[in-house]
């Protein structure tokens, strides 16, 4: 399942450092979720479904869980590094994107006087 819409969805969810979300969730979304975050807890909130198959979930893309004082247990070291790499290349790949872009709005400039 590769949906651009159900990527923007889980994009948004999770922005502005939010690590734990409820979602209501079908069984195809839960197996995306599962296969392209392999760090990700997955915990149903509730049993029954709605008619649409869907269910209510407690997500955290990263693993992380409320312990029983409803604060977050800690990542691992491993867990750590593994996500302050792949922030450093999404990081060095907007840059790079940023520069082309740069360079042809400076063509463009240039063309235009």
């Amino acid at each position: 399942m590769r949906n651009t819409h159900f990527e923007q969805f889980i994009t948004d969810s999770f922005r502005d450092g939010i690590a734990i979300r409820e979602l209501r969730l079908s069984h195809e979304e839960v197996e995306y979720i599962k296969s392209s975050y392999p760090k990700a807890s997955i915990t149903p909130c509730v049993q029954q479904g709605s008619d649409d198959g869907r269910h209510w979930y407690e997500i955290s893309l990263y693993g992380l869980k409320f312990n029983e004082d409803k604060h977050f247990e800690s990542m691992d070291d491993v867990t750590l590094h593994a996500e302050k790499a792949r922030l450093l290349q999404e990081l060095e790949q907007t840059k790079k994107e940023l520069e082309r872009v740069m360079q042809e709005l400076a063509m463009v400039k240039s063309s235009i006087k």
